[in-house]
Formats: structure tokens, C-alpha cells, sequence
């Protein structure tokens, strides 16, 4: 029983002793390293206790005295992470530096110091995230699908469409996820309405705030049909001129290296060695030039990538070359398998 008594004393102790003082906000990012500040009026005989609350249970973080670090009683989940500012604490610094920082580590964080001019109290209160870092979309058997991953605090997702419609019209069919590590990923996946060719398809990923928003698009363009032996061109109708420093890569059939890649803060364009014959040129607008296609292997799905800050627009197109092939079959340029991969792609 005066065990039991003794830990709810220190438990009150604690949450009374938040009450006295202002806690001071950080903001860390997950699995980098955080600094949780804490200074104190410079004196010698330093005693430096980091501590934090978990439940009900006061966990030792990080202590110091007589001149060195004192570890035996740190918490096993701070073991190896932490470390104070040694040559500053002699100048006041109590600072203690957080590695690896982890969903978990977020709550209030008290730090003790004493020196032979008396005690002094703080409070940070840390809060971690893990900020969107990219957005993807691709065309499923169910819709248009975007996602994100490795995402903290739980994120927003909304969808919309270019041209707008009715408000409503869109069903997102999931909600975000938590792995082990407490990070939130978002799979979600609305149907095309009418037409594929119709509409955009806008997927925004944010915080709950609404800030550090990642806009992404994706667009069917109508089927584009080819003869043998003419110059083809494949657009890509992206809202390019609110774009800056932006890169444009084509792909065909998902195959890699893409046919071309160009960066606009260079205008370097390069091309695949197996599609240099086949390219004829990049059109300013965006759109890919093939000249003189000479067989069915060129009939697929072409996509275009337009990468930004924060952004990014997919624009595909089904090709469709028809005529007569001119090569003998040991002359295709691309693999046999593309047919294949063509057919699993479609269904």
C-alpha cells in the first residue's frame, strides 16, 4: 500500500507542478532528430533530469550529475537516443537532444535542473509529424485511385473534378490507415463518372489543417488512332503554366527507362537509347512527337507525368496504330513480352 501511495503522490506532484508552469510547444519530425530546450541560471554542481509522463507511470528520459551522464535508470525506449549539449552546460544549457524521434515520444517533457543557487522547472510539450512528402494516382478496375503513405497526424483527402461537378457526386470508398510505427497511409479510390475522356480527376492530401496540401490529376484522354509510316503526336493538356521547375516524363505501358525525361530549369530532354529512333521531338506544349511508327508494337497506353512542388497531373492515352507492319517479326524493336503486358493492363 505505501508503494501504491507513493506513486500516486509523485503522479499528483507532477500534474500539479503543470499546472505552475507554461509549457513550451516544439515541433519535431518523425525519425529525425529533435531538440527539446531548457536552460537555467549557470552555477556549478549541475543536475540535469529530463522525465516525461506515460500513463500514469513517470518515465526517466536522461539524467546528469557529477559531471557525467547517469543512465542506469533511463527508460528502455530512450536507450542510445539521447544526449545533452555537454560543452554548454556550464553556460546554462540543459537542452537535451532527442534522436530518432518517434510517434511516441510526443507529450509533456519536464526538465529538473539544480545548481547550488537552487532548483529551476520548465515544460516542453512535443508534438511530432510526418509531413506528406508525395502523392500518387493510377487507374484501377474501380476508378482513380490516390495515395499516399508514411503520413502524421492522421491526413485529409478530398476529391474533386475539371470540369467541377455537383458537390457529392465523388464517393471516396476508404479511410486513412496506422502501421506499427503510428504513420498514417490513404488508398483512396472513386469511380469515373460517364465518359472517361469527361473529366480530371483532383485528389488533394493535407493535414487536418488544411495546410502542406499535395494536389494530384488524373486524366483518360479520348483514344488516339495512328497509321504506319505517319507522325504522331500524343498531347498532354496539363495546367503547365502555373507550373515552375516542373519535370515531364513519358512512359509507355509502364515500362522502364521512360521513353523521355525533361527537367524545365534546364530544358535538358533525355531520351531512352530503345525509343531514340522512334522520338521525333518534345512540342513546347508538351506534347510527344513519334515519327513514322512502323508497327502494332507501338499500339499501347502512354502516360504523361508532370512532377511540381506539391503537384502532380498524370494525362494517359490509348494509342491505336494500324496499317501494315513493315518489319519482319525478328526485327521488333521491343521485347515479345509487351503484347502480354499489354492485354493484363486493359483488362
Amino acid at each position: 500500500m505505501a508503494g501504491i501511495r507513493l506513486a500516486v503522490t509523485i503522479v499528483l506532484l507532477w500534474i500539479l507542478s503543470l499546472t505552475e508552469y507554461q509549457d513550451r510547444p516544439v515541433t519535431c519530425l518523425f525519425s529525425e532528430d529533435c531538440v527539446l530546450p531548457c536552460s537555467f541560471t549557470p552555477s556549478p554542481e549541475e543536475v540535469i533530469n529530463w522525465r516525461t509522463l506515460a500513463g500514469q507511470e513517470v518515465i526517466n528520459v536522461h539524467s546528469y550529475y557529477h559531471g557525467n551522464d547517469q543512465l542506469k535508470l533511463q527508460d528502455g525506449r530512450y536507450k542510445g537516443r539521447t544526449s545533452l549539449f555537454r560543452d554548454l552546460i556550464s553556460h546554462g544549457n540543459a537542452s537535451l537532444l532527442l534522436h530518432n524521434t518517434s510517434i511516441q515520444d510526443q507529450g509533456k517533457y519536464k526538465c529538473y535542473t539544480s545548481t547550488t543557487l537552487g532548483r529551476q522547472e520548465s515544460f516542453v510539450s512535443l508534438r511530432v509529424e510526418a509531413p506528406i512528402k508525395s502523392v500518387s494516382m493510377e487507374r484501377t478496375s474501380e476508378g482513380v485511385t490516390c495515395m499516399s503513405q508514411g503520413i502524421y497526424p492522421s491526413p485529409r483527402v478530398s476529391w474533386s473534378t475539371d470540369p467541377p461537378t455537383p458537390s457529392g457526386t465523388l464517393q471516396d470508398s476508404s479511410q486513412p490507415t496506422a502501421d506499427a510505427q503510428g504513420l498514417f497511409s490513404v488508398n483512396s479510390t472513386v469511380r469515373m463518372l460517364g465518359n472517361l475522356s469527361d473529366h480530371a480527376y483532383v485528389c488533394s492530401v493535407s493535414k487536418e489543417d488544411g495546410t502542406g496540401e499535395w494536389r494530384a490529376s488524373f486524366r483518360q484522354q479520348e483514344d488516339i488512332h495512328g497509321e504506319v509510316g505517319q507522325t504522331l503526336a500524343i498531347p498532354c493538356p496539363v495546367p503547365k503554366p502555373s507550373l515552375q521547375n516542373f519535370t515531364q516524363t513519358w512512359t509507355f505501358m509502364g515500362q522502364t527507362p521512360p521513353i523521355l525525361t525533361r527537367n524545365s530549369g534546364t530544358s535538358h530532354r533525355d531520351i531512352s537509347d530503345l525509343w531514340k529512333n522512334r522520338v521525333q521531338d518534345l512540342l513546347e506544349n508538351g506534347s510527344l512527337l513519334i515519327q513514322n511508327p512502323e508497327g502494332q508494337n507501338l499500339t499501347g497506353t502512354y502516360t504523361c507525368k508532370v512532377l511540381a512542388d506539391r503537384t502532380l497531373h498524370l494525362v494517359q492515352t490509348y494509342v491505336n496504330i494500324t496499317g501494315a507492319d513493315k518489319r519482319s517479326g525478328s526485327d521488333n524493336w521491343l521485347p515479345a513480352a509487351v503484347p502480354v503486358i499489354i492485354i493484363v493492363v486493359l483488362i
